[in-house]
């Protein structure tokens, strides 16, 4: 009899290890889709407008970055902006930046000098959320390209003056090769008692920029950005929707 109740016991217990395995497994499924999704939680879906605000740079000068040619460069506030979703989901976004009081610390001289950033029609291109081994679970991954017109580039003008009057240099970035990791994290009751999104924006030594002026004349593909925006939908909730599976 004792014999069979260890037995009865091991059996239980491998059970046990087999399920947790199987469980373990199932949440560390990747590659399931996410979708960004705007209405009340978690039941209708409403059309509605889709905004991005920069969090302040003030709390940490390292959350929102570019740096090149041993410059870094910071924006006290960054603005996105996108034509919304009719049908109140999007598996993808297309957003529009503007940036303001704008800096440029160079270590190297101790100078901080001036800057102003213009997009020259270049947008923010943001593929479709996904799950990945690489997040924490309830966060997503995804992908995001600079997409320019043909012969533009993202121009961040240096001046020595805070006037603007006295130009130093100038940088132009344009599109790569490689894209942006993006880090999406869904946080309900945001800032304004509404469901949001944080997506953190990395992208280290990979984007092509040519420096241009007093500066002198160069061009790397070195420059790294680092950005975290609060995504939101006024008056509306935004998460990114529990994931489907792709086939």
């Amino acid at each position: 009899m004792i014999r069979n109740l260890k037995t009865l016991g091991l059996l239980a217990l491998a059970a046990l290890a087999v399920s947790a395995l199987t469980a373990s497994s199932a949440l560390a499924e990747v590659g399931q889709k996410g979708t960004i999704t705007i209405g009340e939680t978690p039941g209708t879906h409403t059309a509605g407008e889709i905004m991005g605000v920069q969090k302040e740079n003030a709390e940490n000068p390292t959350t929102n970055i570019f740096t090149a040619f041993g410059q870094t460069v910071t924006c006290a506030s960054g603005e996105y902006t996108s034509e919304g979703t009719e049908g109140g989901t999007e598996t993808s976004l297309t957003m529009q930046a503007s940036y303001s009081n704008c800096r440029a610390i160079n270590a190297k001289h101790e100078l901080t000098l001036f800057v102003t950033v213009t997009m020259e029609g270049c947008d923010y291109n943001f593929d479709q959320p996904e799950t990945a081994a690489d997040v924490e679970p309830g966060q997503y991954t995804g992908t995001a390209d600079l997409k320019c017109p043909e012969g533009k580039s993202v121009k961040v003008h240096v001046f020595f003056d805070k006037e603007h009057k006295l130009p130093a240099c100038t940088l132009s970035v344009t599109p790569g090769e490689n894209t942006g990791h993006i880090v999406y994290t869904n946080n309900p009751n945001g800032d304004n008692g509404k469901d949001d999104v944080t997506a953190t924006a990395t992208i280290k030594e990979q984007i092509p920029v040519h420096e241009e002026g007093l500066c002198g004349t160069k061009s790397e593909t070195k420059g790294s950005f680092h950005s975290s925006v609060t995504v939101t939908s006024p008056g509306n909730d935004l998460w990114i929707s529990d994931p489907t599976t792709t086939t």
